[in-house]
């Protein structure tokens, strides 16, 4: 809130100070002088703390599906190509010459 030495804060007054960033959290309409006190909200948050940028595994700011994962958990995709599947190529596990 913007202040005076007098407690009152007229718009023509050069002496109220306060957040003149609209921007921030704390803006005060009737500060005309800036005193250096807004507060921004925190990365990926609007100023009552909602999440603004939230990721396709629901992780607010996150990023997202790792690479080489299919999903949010962090499973790959098996010799089928399911997500998380346990298929196994059997030509791997197959011992043709019998050693």
């Amino acid at each position: 809130m913007a202040t005076d030495n007098d407690g009152s804060c007229d718009p023509n007054d050069t002496s109220c100070f306060g957040c003149t960033d609209s921007g921030a959290c704390n803006y005060d309409l009737d500060a005309t002088i800036d005193d250096s006190s807004c507060e921004y909200p925190e990365l990926n948050y609007d100023c009552s703390g909602n999440c603004t940028v939230m990721d396709e595994c629901g992780v607010c700011g996150g990023g997202g599906i790792d690479e080489g994962t299919c999903d949010c958990d962090g499973n790959i995709l098996d010799c089928t190509g399911q997500c998380g599947g346990n298929a196994t190529d059997y030509y791997y596990f197959y011992d043709y010459d019998n050693d």
